[in-house]
């Protein structure tokens, strides 16, 4: 754990800063890295999230998914055994003020949609 946690913070000190790539015609490769350590449980997970987002006028959709890296332990090679589960997400800026959002995922292991959720937020 704690050559994780030395790890990550060398990262976060050292690295040049990340931005999404641009692939052109409005797509764009990003991704995140998210380490966390529960202080009571006494756990540290790791988890990656690369995305591929397709932006368009006032429309963006981002389709990603997770992959467990560390749960106390290097679990990264367990990541592949089976499909992931894509994560789908539409976004619609209405207005200034007004964002439509479709979210659901899909798994690709067992070919099952999850819910399919629908917001609108209004900021005032």
């Amino acid at each position: 754990m704690r050559t994780l946690l030395l790890t990550s913070a060398a990262i976060a000190a050292f690295a040049t800063s990340a931005h999404a790539v641009d692939l052109g015609h409005g797509f764009s490769f990003n991704g995140k890295l998210v380490t966390a350590y529960t202080v009571d449980a006494e756990k540290t997970t790791s988890v990656a999230t690369p995305s591929i987002t397709y932006a368009w006028n006032n429309i963006t959709v981002k389709a990603g998914s997770d992959f467990k890296l560390w749960a106390n332990d290097w679990v990264g090679h367990d990541a592949f055994d089976t499909l992931p589960t894509v994560d789908v997400e539409a976004v619609l800026a209405a207005r200034d003020n007004l964002e439509l959002k479709a979210v659901t995922a899909y798994d690709l292991d067992t070919h099952n949609r999850a819910e399919i959720t629908l917001t609108a937020k209004l900021s005032f």
